[in-house]
C-alpha cells in the first residue's frame, strides 16, 4: 500500500477537504476538515488561511494554490468563506457551490434567526 498525503484520498480529490468561515479582522467563526489532518497541520492551514486571504485587495483573484490544495473564497459582507480543494478541481464550480451554501444557510436561518447577519450579507 502506497503512503498518501492528508487529503489525497479518492473522496478529498472529488469535495472539499476544508472549508473556513473568517471575519475580516481575521477570526476564525467556523472551521469544518473533512479530510484527516494533525492538529498542527490543522493550526498551519488556519494561519496560512489568515495570512494569504486577509490582506488581498476586492479585485484580486479569489484563488490562492498553496502545496497540494487551493484555497478558493468569497467574501459576503465582513465575512469570508474559504474552502480548501484539490488543485485539479475546477476553482468556478467550487466559487459556485459556496454561493449555493450561503444561499442555503440563508433559507434556512431566515425564520428569525440570522446566521452571520447572512440576511444582510447576501443583499448588500
Amino acid at each position: 500500500m502506497e503512503d498518501r498525503e492528508p487529503g489525497s484520498s479518492a473522496l478529498a480529490q472529488t469535495g472539499w477537504n476544508f472549508i473556513v468561515l473568517m471575519s475580516r479582522q481575521g477570526k476564525i467563526r467556523l472551521c469544518e476538515f473533512f479530510s484527516s489532518y494533525k492538529d498542527s497541520e490543522k493550526r498551519r492551514i488556519l494561519r496560512d488561511i489568515v495570512s494569504d486571504v486577509l490582506p488581498r485587495a476586492p479585485k484580486m483573484c479569489n484563488i490562492i494554490e498553496k502545496g497540494t490544495y487551493k484555497f478558493v473564497y468569497r467574501r459576503y459582507a465582513s465575512l469570508y468563506f474559504v474552502v480548501g480543494v484539490p488543485v485539479g478541481m475546477n476553482e468556478l464550480i467550487v466559487l459556485e457551490q459556496i454561493h449555493l451554501f450561503v444561499e442555503a444557510l440563508d433559507g434556512y436561518f431566515n425564520s428569525g434567526t440570522y446566521f452571520f447577519a447572512l440576511q444582510c450579507i447576501l443583499h448588500t
